[in-house]
């Protein structure tokens, strides 16, 4: 959005979270509250939107069939506001959607000089990140409407100086390409178990002793379709 930058960058980025809490009284001495918590967080981000091919529309090579606008480079054009080249990047297309589960249960149960509150806290992560294929990098720095200077070695030819025009080289297409290819999502999972228990024993009018032992269990993330890679140095090799 500004001359110095280096690419136009759009972003969406909405969030949607919900709770739910329910509290019951089971007797003078019994109470229960559970709690529901879910929360989804959509991030996207790329040049242009994420389905129209402007390699394609433009008359560009596109061997992914990849969405966003293409990066164009090498054109010598100077930016009116510094010293630097006028840019015509891209910001690469990102998606980042995380999903949060929570699930919680507390129990308070009065048991004559004993206060027991015990329960357990479920949280599970459904996170998808994708970094999708580029549209593509073209450079017109080629120096293809340069003068070849027959002082430098053959081994190693160049241009005169003040020589060749970046966007004459754009214009003729005669321009470096490069694109990558990216695997489309990446599906990771993560659970995680809390439960609790405590004893607020109230052993004379002034002493109070407060005990209890909470377990947080928290499992390894991992990818769901198995395509995460570790070496195993059993096999010497690497596995998924």
């Amino acid at each position: 959005d500004y001359p110095n930058a280096v690419a136009t960058s759009n972003r969406h980025w909405p969030n949607h979270t919900g709770a739910l809490t329910w509290v019951h009284t089971f007797s003078p001495t019994l109470t229960n509250e559970v709690l529901f918590n879910a929360s989804r967080d959509y991030q996207w981000r790329g040049s242009g939107d994420k389905h129209t091919n402007y390699s394609a529309a433009l008359g560009l090579p596109n061997p992914f069939q990849a969405a966003n606008w293409p990066n164009f480079s090498g054109m010598d054009l100077t930016s009116a506001s510094s010293s630097g080249t006028w840019p015509f990047g891209t910001a690469g297309l990102f998606w980042l959607v995380s999903n949060f589960g929570i699930v919680e249960d507390n129990a308070t149960k009065v048991y004559g000089k004993h206060e027991l509150q015990f329960g357990i806290h479920m949280r599970e992560e459904l996170i998808k990140k994708s970094a999708a294929s580029t549209a593509g990098a073209f450079d017109a720095a080629t120096l293809a409407t340069a003068l070849y200077d027959p002082s430098s070695p053959v081994a190693s030819p160049a241009a005169l100086p003040v020589t060749g025009f970046g966007l004459a080289n754009f214009e003729l297409g005669a321009l470096n390409y490069s694109a990558s290819f990216q695997r489309r999502w990446y599906n990771m999972r993560r659970s995680e178990f809390d439960p609790y228990i405590q004893d607020n024993w109230k052993v004379t009018p002034r002493l109070t002793l407060n005990m209890g032992l909470r377990w947080e269990i928290r499992t390894p993330l991992y990818d769901r379709d198995g395509t995460l890679l570790s070496f195993d140095f059993a096999k010497h090799a690497l596995v998924t």
